[in-house]
């Protein structure tokens, strides 16, 4: 369970890191 809410967490993370990198560019 913990595990599950972790991986969302950072997969989260990465898309957000991502929109980031696109609206920058």
């Amino acid at each position: 369970m913990v595990f599950i809410i972790y991986f969302c967490y950072c997969v989260r993370q990465l898309l957000a890191f991502k929109a980031t990198t696109v609206i920058n560019f």
